[in-house]
């Protein structure tokens, strides 16, 4: 399995994961779940990007306005990637802490703890493929999706505990602090 081909199954997947991501989200309640849905579309429009400039890298063909060679997109595309989560976490923090402010939010805790299971079984097996088939390859831009991936794992897993956390406070004498679970998640998680 080739480089392109392992960038095109994250795609699908990272496609797969922004639809269930946002429209769960919305259906529960759960800025954390859509913020983790929107994560997804942004990641999916940067793995997108990344396929376009291994293409473009891979490209047999010699073009003048490159004379020193295409290799300078790789590490370019990477701090871009990096720039876009960076500013999506900072806004999505603001609105979190913005949540908090104004007396939390009300979740559907069920749904959206089913949600953070599967997403983080998803993500981390994802990331454990990419693990694996990337050492043969070695490639930098595969690096960088294996480390989005296992920030996506690492997302999904604090959704995970912070839901399940929500669900054991549910009926105790603490339940008054489930409305800001889900700000506090978005702001922990980032």
């Amino acid at each position: 399995m080739n480089e392109q081909t392992i960038l095109k199954i994250c795609v699908y997947t990272t496609a797969s994961f922004s639809i269930l991501g946002v429209s769960w989200g919305l259906y529960a309640g759960s800025g954390m779940v859509l913020f983790d849905g929107i994560y997804s579309t942004i990641s999916l429009l940067l793995s997108l990007v990344s396929l376009i400039v291994l293409k473009q890298i891979q490209c047999e063909n010699e073009d003048m306005r490159f004379p020193f060679g295409k290799a300078h997109f790789e590490p370019l595309i990477i701090m871009f990637k990096s720039l876009i989560i960076i500013g999506v976490c900072l806004f999505s923090s603001i609105d979190a802490v913005l949540v908090v402010l104004q007396g939390g939010r009300q979740v559907a805790i069920e749904s959206a703890l089913i949600y953070a299971v599967i997403s983080t079984i998803g993500c981390f097996v994802i990331f454990m493929f990419l693990l694996l088939k990337n050492r043969k390859i070695g490639s930098k831009l595969l690096d960088a999706e294996k480390n989005q991936w296992f920030g996506d794992t690492l997302l999904s897993a604090g959704v995970l505990v912070g839901f399940s956390a929500s669900l054991f406070l549910r009926d105790g004498q603490y339940s008054h602090l489930i409305p800001f679970a889900d700000p506090v998640m978005v702001v922990i998680d980032i």
